[in-house]
């Protein structure tokens, strides 16, 4: 299985949702470093067991990275769907069309 098509789509979908960090900077190098070493060991000796310990390194950290990013999506959705909770039917519309506008971060001038 290829593996660096999934970090290019991680990479990508990091800054994207913009959550560029440390731990992803480091994430990300540490997995270059992995299969750069991993082609190492192929272009040279060519032995099995260290080039399979650079396969699993890399993707253990590339599961990191996904994992990492999946959990703050999700953390993210859950704070989304609470502030879009706001669209749920009540009986003054107004107040309703008010409260979402502020807590979207929208300005409503019609309010």
């Amino acid at each position: 299985m290829e593996m660096p098509p999934l970090f290019y789509i991680v990479a990508l979908a990091i800054m994207l949702t913009q959550r560029t960090d440390r731990i992803f900077l480091m994430l990300a190098w540490s997995y270059f470093a992995f299969r750069v070493g991993h082609g190492l060991v192929h272009l040279t000796t060519n032995k099995v067991p260290p080039r399979f310990l650079f396969f699993i390194l890399s993707n253990v950290v590339l599961l990191a990275m996904w994992v990492r990013l999946g959990v703050l999506l999700s953390e993210d959705g859950v704070h989304l769907v609470t502030r879009l909770n706001c669209f749920q039917p009540t009986l003054k519309k107004a107040r309703r069309v008010r409260s979402c506008a502020f807590g979207l971060g929208l300005r409503s001038a019609a309010v």
